[in-house]
């Protein structure tokens, strides 16, 4: 048996081309494993076909050396760890007089505790169960192994999921492994998914695509920055994304992406960082002013992300602007106008050039660390230019005549 195998028990009969396997049980370290089944042979060959159920079995080197070379393979590329069940049942190998590898398939459920592999982003499993039929060919690129995944919960990096559901293949001789039609409930929304990955070369190739609706904001914020139950967290709103990025594994020069992100019946008010703009532009806000929408669009190129079309909106006060981050330290390069877009602060004697100026409240530059950015506000530009024409008219009125367009010729035009 190519597992090494203590405590061997059972029965064992053996007749001419043929070899019976009763009830036969084994430890392997602290698995336990029952086989039952039969082996017919010749001098052409053999054939077994074997019913095995093992509980408790660990990722180990010796049960990796006990796979055949393809499935080693798949192994190194994920590099499982944690323990599962398994039963294969049946389990078929077969070689022939001159085969230098014998040819196998198998129909199998597992059923994994605590497991983790690697699939872009590390991936843990705290509890699930997986059915697949695999079978291999006569040449050692030829195995194909397919199933369907349903799993309890599971963490992708510090994000958790739960019910979680998709179909898997892993194709040997075309040197790909896919996660297809994954869904998931998490954090009260849903996500679909789905992950290609390309075995070639030293580094493999992924491709990610990821649809969240619905999720709450709240416990998505304490996952993402390790938030305590009790500390407080005084945002909610629901996160609605969409997600494309590839890259190669190990490498983060090579990541690239898109997605947006929004969020809606939202009430941001309270996030660090927007708590710090408005400190520094000393301005208050009513709990029914805080920011209820937002918006962001993103491009990944390797370890720099660049923000476009920020707009954070709110019945008192929004922000718009655009920038980037640095991703290995979360360190941000980003501008912001805080603007009004209440119509109250329309004054009757003023014009409507007015409301547009005080609609603009002050231009603010995000940078540093996310963790503790640098915050400073910058002259507001559009009160500025409204004041200027107001204390000075005729030299805006110069400036005016000086970009405007020539009036036409009033001697080859009809009198108004």
């Amino acid at each position: 048996f190519p597992l090494p195998l203590d405590d061997l028990t059972g029965k064992i009969v053996f007749t001419k081309g043929n070899v019976e396997l009763i009830e036969l049980r084994a430890s392997h370290d602290e698995a336990l494993l029952s086989i039952g089944g039969h082996v017919r042979y010749d001098k052409a060959g053999f054939r077994a076909r074997l019913d095995l159920a093992a509980d408790d079995l660990a990722f180990t080197q010796p049960l990796r050396g006990a796979l055949p070379p393809t499935l080693q393979n798949l192994w190194e590329e994920l590099d499982p760890n944690g323990k599962f069940d398994l039963l294969l049942a049946p389990l078929v190998i077969a070689r022939s007089d001159g085969q230098t590898q014998p040819t196998w398939s198998a129909v199998g459920t597992g059923h994994l505790h605590d497991v983790s592999v690697e699939a872009g982003l590390r991936v843990r499993v705290a509890s699930g169960d997986i059915s697949f039929e695999g079978r291999s060919g006569r040449t050692p690129g030829g195995l194909l192994l397919e199933g369907s995944i349903s799993i309890d919960s599971a963490r992708l990096g510090e994000m958790r999921g739960q019910d979680i559901t998709g179909q898997f293949i892993y194709d040997h001789a075309q040197r790909f492994f896919a996660l297809r039609n994954i869904r998931a409930g998490a954090y009260g929304g849903t996500v679909g998914a789905s992950l290609l990955m390309s075995l070639e070369g030293e580094h493999p190739r992924y491709e990610v695509a990821c649809r969240v609706n619905g999720a709450h904001l709240n416990p998505l914020l304490r996952d993402r920055r390790r938030v305590s139950a009790d500390e407080p967290l005084a945002v909610r709103g629901r996160v609605y994304a969409n997600l494309q990025l590839s890259g190669l594994i190990g490498q983060s020069a090579a990541r690239k992406g898109w997605g947006q992100v929004t969020v809606t019946d939202a009430q941001l008010y309270r996030l660090p960082l927007l708590l710090g703009i408005l400190n520094v532009i000393n301005l208050t806000l009513p709990e029914e002013g805080a920011f209820q929408e937002g918006r962001l669009d993103f491009t990944l190129r390797g370890d720099y992300v660049r923000l476009d079309n920020i707009a954070l909106d709110g019945s008192v006060v929004s922000l718009m602007g655009s920038g980037s981050m640095f991703m290995p330290t979360e360190t941000l390069d980003v501008d912001l106008v805080v603007s009004s877009p209440r119509r109250a602060l329309k004054v009757p004697i003023f014009t409507d050039l007015m409301v547009g100026a005080v609609r603009e409240l002050a231009e603010v530059k995000v940078s540093g660390p996310l963790a503790n950015p640098q915050i400073s506000t910058r002259p507001l530009r559009g009160l500025a230019r409204f004041l200027g024409w107001l204390v000075r008219p005729h030299k805006a009125e110069e400036s005016l005549n000086q970009t405007a367009p020539a009036a036409p010729d009033q001697s080859r035009s009809p009198p108004l």
